[in-house]
This record gives structure tokens, C-alpha cells and sequence, in this order.
């Protein structure tokens, strides 16, 4: 995102120590300034509630299978036509529960 390209396989899997301090420290910082400007914190860790139980358990599973399927030239592994549907069908209720939990939070805050 950052280069204007797609990275290459060794720039994705592999951080210097000052790439990876440089990282961290800019999610630190923001992660702190918003825990100092933010007096309530129950909307953004609702949020965060809901984007991580429908990422981890629907999202990137299937997003994982996906991109190894990709890379394999459409080999999966040994799963069925049967087996790929499943998995389309679990990501798209992972997008629509975490668009639909969002939805529910920001509605109950804005409402009480």
C-alpha cells in the first residue's frame, strides 16, 4: 500500500528490527492518543469486540484458504467444489455479521 505495489514474497514475510520497531511504535502511539482523547471507551471496545469475533472466527479462515488456493494455481488443497461453497458461505456471514454487529453497536450507543 505504502510502495504504490504489491510487495514481494520476501517483503511481506520479513521485517528488519527497525521496520518492526517503527511499526509498533506508530500503533502504540495511536492506540495511546486515542485512550487519552477518549473518555468513554465502551463504543471503540464494543467495536473492537465485534470486528475481532467476526474477523478471527469468519473472516480469515476462509480469506487464508482463499489465498493459498490463489497461489496454488487453484489447487485447494484436496477440498471439494462442495468445500469452496462452504467456505464462500462462512465468509459472507462473517461480513454480514461483522457489518451487522457494527450496525447494532454505533445504533445502540446513538440511541441510550
Amino acid at each position: 500500500f505504502v510502495r504504490g505495489r504489491p510487495l514481494t514474497e520476501e517483503e511481506s514475510y520479513h521485517m528488519s528490527g527497525r521496520q518492526l520497531f517503527v511499526f509498533t511504535s506508530v500503533q502504540f502511539a495511536a492506540t495511546w492518543a486515542l485512550g487519552l482523547c477518549i473518555e468513554d471507551l465502551g463504543l471503540p471496545m464494543a467495536l473492537t469486540g465485534v470486528f475481532a469475533q467476526s474477523l478471527a472466527a469468519f473472516v480469515i479462515p476462509p480469506c487464508l484458504l482463499f489465498t493459498e488456493c490463489w497461489r496454488r494455481g487453484g489447487n485447494v488443497c484436496g477440498y471439494s467444489f462442495l468445500a469452496k461453497v462452504y467456505f464462500c458461505v462462512v465468509l459472507l456471514f462473517g461480513v454480514t455479521s461483522c457489518t451487522l454487529g457494527v450496525h447494532s453497536t454505533i445504533a445502540s450507543y446513538t440511541t441510550a
